[in-house]
């Protein structure tokens, strides 16, 4: 795990928009075809085969990558319940099931 880290990263390699780049159990990495100012507070749906979930999440960074951006946002005021799922979710991806993120607020 990287210093400085509360949960571990896991890593995939994505070109699509909404497909997560990588993601732990307190944040991740996403595409979003507009730059989002950090510290701005928004609501993402994240969705797998299996689950569906919405979470609120604060922007820690947004980097251009072409004509999209990487957004890296930090998961806030997460329920016990969220928490489970979104291990649940995290364990998936890295067995190499792909999870979706969309903005629902921004």
């Amino acid at each position: 795990m990287e210093e400085g880290r509360r949960a571990e990263r896991i890593h995939h390699l994505a070109s699509d928009a909404e497909v997560i780049s990588d993601v732990s159990e307190t944040g991740m990495c996403f595409r979003m075809d507009r730059a989002m100012g950090s510290g701005a507070l928004l609501a993402v749906e994240l969705s797998s085969r299996e689950l569906s979930m919405i979470l609120k999440a604060r922007v820690v960074y947004s980097k251009p990558v072409g004509k999209v951006f990487n957004i890296g946002i930090q998961f806030v005021d997460v329920s016990e319940k969220q928490k489970e799922n979104l291990f649940d979710m995290v364990d998936s991806f890295a067995k190499g099931v792909p999870i979706r993120a969309k903005a629902v607020n921004s």
